[in-house]
C-alpha cells in the first residue's frame, strides 16, 4: 500500500507540475498577445507621427522655396532698377560733357577767330 501512495503522490506532483507549466504557457501567450497589440499600436502611432512629420516638412520646404523665390524676384528686380538709374546717370553724364565740349570747341572757335583777326590786322 505504502508503495501505491507512493505513485499516487508523484503521479499527483508531475500533474501539479503540468498544470503549472500550462498556467505558465497561458500567462506567456497572454503576456505576447498584449505585447503583440502593444507593438502593433506603436507601429500605427509611428506611422501616424511619420506622416503628419512628413507632411510639416514638406510644407516648411514649400515655404522657404516661396520665400527664395521672393527674395529672388526682388533682388532680380532691384537689379534692374539699379541698371536703369546707372543708365540714366551715364546718359547724364555723356550729356553734360557733350555740352562742355561744344561750349570749349565753340570758346576755340572764338579764340581763334580774335587770332585770326589780329593777324590780319596786324
Amino acid at each position: 500500500m505504502n508503495e501505491d501512495k507512493i505513485c499516487d503522490e508523484r503521479h499527483y506532483n508531475i500533474n501539479k507540475r503540468v498544470d503549472d507549466v500550462e498556467d505558465r504557457v497561458l500567462n506567456l501567450e497572454s503576456k505576447v498577445i498584449n505585447i503583440d497589440k502593444t507593438l502593433g499600436e506603436r507601429i500605427n502611432t509611428l506611422e501616424i507621427t511619420m506622416k503628419l512629420s512628413t507632411e510639416s516638412t514638406n510644407n516648411k520646404i514649400d515655404k522657404l522655396d516661396r520665400k527664395l523665390d521672393k527674395v529672388l524676384e526682388d533682388k532680380e528686380e532691384e537689379h534692374k532698377s539699379k541698371v536703369e538709374d546707372n543708365k540714366d546717370i551715364i546718359k547724364n553724364t555723356n550729356d553734360t560733357w557733350a555740352k562742355i565740349v561744344l561750349e570749349l570747341i565753340k570758346a576755340l572757335g572764338v579764340v581763334g577767330g580774335i587770332i585770326a583777326g589780329i593777324k590780319l590786322l596786324g
